[in-house]
């Protein structure tokens, strides 16, 4: 069912089960763009399917909506951050960069949601890669393009391969939780993988200790644009249901180490405490006021996979 630029979905995205559940309501604390293209606020809840352990956000942004939200203005993530050219610092540069130069010591590249292109641009730089990327925001792409040189395809992920070649990896590096329907986008990449290809995944862990302390504050909830999120048992389910084989799969801190982590999680009951404290005082003093997130400790994963 629509509504006012959002669908209500009743059955499972991942696996059609319609033996879903309600959880809880999700807080977004980021609707920038949501106000841009003239959709009223509104709450969204997590669902989780009972059969295949799949969660999404219900409802979601309008397919007609969500290609203006991404084609013609910017992100929640780009109206508010500057691109970030060196990326060598962060956890998930280095996880992922070991694991390509394990597996594949050259080959072409594909990264799907390629952003700015500072993941492609620091992958070819460092070995016997050619890199080409997807990417249907036009300031991100527009950015790729011009300051590293980068082959982006300004457009979403679709049937058709733009490129017309296979790829020996394809990347969807904290990508994943963009789709509305991952299965599908996994089933055409099948086809745009060499045979001996491998796709990389990564993706913030649902069932985290972090997500499930945290609830409708963990961060990874923030913007509008993350409607689909994976454990390690969905994940096996998505892989299985689309031909694929897991290779390896492991947990992972996305920027910083895992000591460092772990005070975040510690310093995250201090900021849901500050919550509740706002929550007491909107009681006696309505206002507006602007909740804290969890920040991300120990939550993602990583997953390499390739045709059965």
């Amino acid at each position: 069912m629509a509504d006012k630029g959002y669908i209500y979905l009743n059955d499972c995205p991942l696996c059609g089960s319609k033996n879903i559940t309600k959880k809880f309501k999700i807080f977004r604390n980021n609707d920038n763009v949501i106000n841009k293209i003239n959709i009223k606020f509104f709450e969204t809840f997590l669902y989780e399917c009972k059969f295949c352990k799949f969660n999404f956000s219900n409802p979601q942004i309008n397919n007609e909506l969500l290609s203006k939200y991404y084609k013609f203005l910017d992100s929640e993530y780009y109206d508010y951050y500057q691109f970030e050219t060196d990326i060598s610092t962060l956890n998930s540069t280095r996880e992922i960069l070991c694991i390509i130069k394990r597996l594949k010591h050259s080959g072409d590249i594909l990264e799907i949601g390629c952003g700015s292109g500072a993941l492609l641009n620091y992958i070819e730089k460092s070995g016997e890669y050619k890199c080409v990327g997807l990417e249907p925001s036009p300031v991100a792409s527009n950015y790729g393009i011009n300051e590293f040189g980068l082959n982006i395809k300004k457009e979403l992920v679709g049937e058709i391969n733009p490129f017309k070649k296979k790829f020996n990896i394809i990347l969807l590096i904290d990508v994943i939780e963009h789709l509305r329907q991952p299965l599908e986008v996994l089933k055409n990449l099948y086809f745009w993988l060499a045979d001996d290809g491998i796709i990389i995944v990564s993706t913030g862990n649902v069932k985290s200790v972090n997500a499930r302390t945290f609830r409708k504050f963990w961060g990874y909830f923030s913007s509008w644009e993350h409607i689909s999120f994976f454990s390690k048992q969905s994940f096996y389910y998505l892989a299985k249901k689309t031909n694929y084989k897991i290779l390896e799969l492991k947990f992972f801190c996305y920027s910083d180490k895992k000591i460092k982590n772990i005070g975040f999680y510690f310093y995250n009951f201090y900021l849901i405490g500050k919550n509740i404290l706002k929550y007491g005082i909107k009681i006696l003093y309505p206002y507006k006021y602007k909740y804290s997130l969890s920040k991300l400790s120990n939550d993602h994963f990583i997953a390499v996979i390739k045709k059965s």
